[in-house]
C-alpha cells in the first residue's frame, strides 16, 4: 500500500491532527511571531505579556503541544503521531479520539509549567520563566500508552513490540535526565529545553 492510498484510508480526526502539526511547525520556520503566541512560555502564561492583549496566554497550554522548533524532530514525530493516531481512531472513533487529544495536549502543557516550576526550584535560574518550548512528543506518548491499553491483547502494533509501560518509563526517564543535566551544566545545554516536551 502506497502513501497516497494510506492518506485516503486515514480516518478525518487523524488528518486534522497530522495536518495542523505539520502546517504549525511550517508556519513556526517561516513565521518569528508563531512561536511568541504559540510555543509554551512560562511568563506569558502566566501574566499578560502587553497592553494590546490584556489577558495571559492561557491557549499556549494547548498549542504549544502540536508544533515542533526542530524539522529533523518533526520528520522523526509525524509518522509515528499520524500512525499512532489513526490505530486509536479506528477503535475509539473520531469525537472520543479527538477528546482524547484536546486532554492529552492540555495534560502535557501543565505537566512542562509543573516541570519548569521544579527546574527553577532547583536552580534558581529564571531561564525556565523565559524560555519558549513546544513539541508533539507528549502527545506520541500519550498515544502510545492509549494504543497499549486498548490492544492489550496484543503484542505488537505496527511490528513494534511494545513491554508493558514502555513509554510511561521512557517519558519519566528523560525527564529526570533533563533535570540532571541542567543542574550539572546549567548554562551548558539551553539547546535541549525541548526535551521538557517529550
Amino acid at each position: 500500500m502506497n502513501i497516497a492510498d494510506q492518506i485516503k484510508d486515514c480516518p478525518p480526526g487523524s488528518k486534522i491532527i497530522i495536518t495542523v502539526a505539520v502546517l504549525a511547525s511550517l508556519l513556526n520556520t517561516v513565521s518569528t511571531t508563531f512561536q511568541w503566541f504559540f510555543a509554551l512560555n512560562l511568563s506569558r502564561v502566566l501574566y499578560p505579556p502587553s497592553n494590546l492583549l490584556p489577558l495571559p496566554f492561557l491557549w499556549q497550554v494547548f498549542t504549544c503541544n502540536f508544533f515542533e522548533e526542530h524539522a529533523i524532530k518533526g520528520f522523526v514525530i509525524w509518522p509515528l503521531l499520524l500512525s499512532l493516531s489513526m490505530e486509536l481512531e479506528r477503535g475509539w472513533g473520531t469525537i472520543r479520539f479527538l477528546s482524547f487529544i484536546a486532554w492529552a495536549a492540555v495534560f502535557g502543557g501543565f505537566c512542562a509549567i509543573v516541570v519548569r516550576v521544579i527546574h527553577y526550584a532547583i536552580t534558581y535560574n529564571t531561564d525556565a520563566f523565559f524560555d519558549s518550548t513546544s513539541g508533539s512528543c507528549g502527545i506520541v506518548v500519550a498515544l502510545v500508552v492509549a494504543c497499549r491499553h486498548e490492544n492489550h491483547w496484543r503484542d505488537q502494533f505496527a511490528g513494534i513490540k511494545f513491554p508493558r509501560a514502555i513509554a510511561v518509563n521512557f517519558h519519566l526517564a528523560f525527564m529526570a535526565a533533563w533535570l540532571v543535566l541542567r543542574m550539572l551544566f546549567p548554562a551548558g545545554f539551553r539547546d535541549w529545553i525541548f526535551l521538557v516536551s517529550i
